[in-house]
C-alpha cells in the first residue's frame, strides 16, 4: 500500500488516503471498507468496479454516484435482486478470467502514449498493443491551420508584437497547431526568451528526455581522491543509481559525494 494513514487489512492499493479497511486493488480511496477494484471511491462500503463515487453501499459498475445503495451500472435495485444479479456478474467475470482484476487497459479513453505512463515508462506501439493498451497515432488537435509558417517566426523576442496572440503557429516536430497566450508572451518578454518553435506536448517530451530513466543500475563508487575517508585506496562502496554505466559522468557514493561538495 502507498500514501495511506490508519488503514488496515488491505492490499495492492495506492493513494489510499485515510482510515480504509479490507480493500483490494484500489486507487484514491477515503474512509471506505470492503471495496475492490475501484478508483476514487469515498465513504463507501462493499463497492466493486466503480469510479468517482461517494457515500455508496453495495454497488458494482457505478460512476459518479453521490449517494446510493444496491446499485448496478448506476441503477438501484432491491437488496434481493441486487445480490442475485451480482452473483451472475461475478460468475461471468470468473469464466472470462477478469474477476479480481483492476480496470483493463481496453477501457482507457486514451492511448498509452497520451498518458503519464508513457512519460515514465516509454514503450513502442507494438509493445503497448501486446499489453492490451490503445495507441494514438496522431496527437489530437488541429493541423494545417497555421497563419504563420515556421520560417516566418520572429528570431528574437524583441521583434514580437502583441499581434502574435492572434496568430496560429505550427510545431516544427509534430506539425500540430498551437497558439501563444498573453501570460506566455509576458513571460518570454520578461525573461528575454524567443518564442517556442514547438507545441507544449513536444516541449514536454523534450524535458522528459533530459531526465534519467526510471531504472537502477548497480554501480561502484568511482572516487579515487586521496583526501576522502577511503584514503589512498579506491572507494569500495557499491550502490544503486539511475546513471547507467555507459554514461560519461563520474558517479560517487553518498559518502564521497558529501565529502566533495561540503
Amino acid at each position: 500500500m502507498a500514501d495511506t494513514e490508519e488503514s488496515i487489512d488491505s492490499m495492492d492499493c495506492n493513494n489510499f488516503y485515510y482510515k480504509n479497511e479490507l480493500c483490494y486493488n484500489m486507487m484514491g480511496i477515503l474512509q471506505s471498507s470492503k471495496c475492490k477494484n475501484c478508483a476514487f471511491v469515498f465513504y463507501s462500503n462493499e463497492v466493486e468496479y466503480s469510479e468517482n463515487c461517494h457515500n455508496l453501499t453495495s454497488a458494482i459498475g457505478c460512476n459518479a454516484i453521490r449517494k446510493g445503495q444496491y446499485m448496478i451500472l448506476n441503477k438501484e435495485y432491491s437488496k434481493e435482486d441486487f445480490y442475485k444479479i451480482k452473483e451472475k456478474i461475478d460468475e461471468q467475470m470468473k469464466k472470462e478470467g477478469t474477476y479480481g482484476q483492476f480496470f483493463p487497459p481496453a477501457l482507457a479513453p486514451f492511448g498509452f502514449n497520451e498518458t503519464l505512463g508513457y512519460d515514465y515508462y516509454p514503450i513502442t506501439k507494438m509493445e503497448a498493443m501486446k499489453k492490451g493498451f490503445k495507441w494514438q497515432d496522431q496527437a489530437t488537435g488541429t493541423y494545417g491551420k497555421e497563419t504563420i509558417k515556421e520560417k516566418g517566426m520572429p528570431q528574437t523576442i524583441a521583434e514580437v508584437t502583441d499581434d502574435i496572440l492572434n496568430q496560429v503557429l505550427v510545431c516544427k516536430d509534430c506539425k500540430k497547431n498551437f497558439r501563444i497566450t498573453k501570460s506566455e508572451l509576458d513571460f518570454y518578454k520578461r525573461m528575454n526568451l524567443p518564442l517556442p518553435r514547438k507545441d507544449f506536448e513536444c516541449r514536454h517530451q523534450d524535458r522528459m528526455k533530459k531526465r534519467n530513466p526510471r531504472k537502477l543500475w548497480h554501480r561502484s563508487c568511482m572516487c579515487e581522491l586521496k583526501n576522502h575517508l577511503h584514503g589512498t585506496q579506491k572507494c569500495k562502496n557499491e550502490f544503486e543509481t539511475s546513471y547507467s554505466p555507459d554514461r560519461p559522468e563520474i558517479v560517487y557514493c553518498e559518502t564521497c559525494y558529501q565529502q566533495e561538495v561540503y
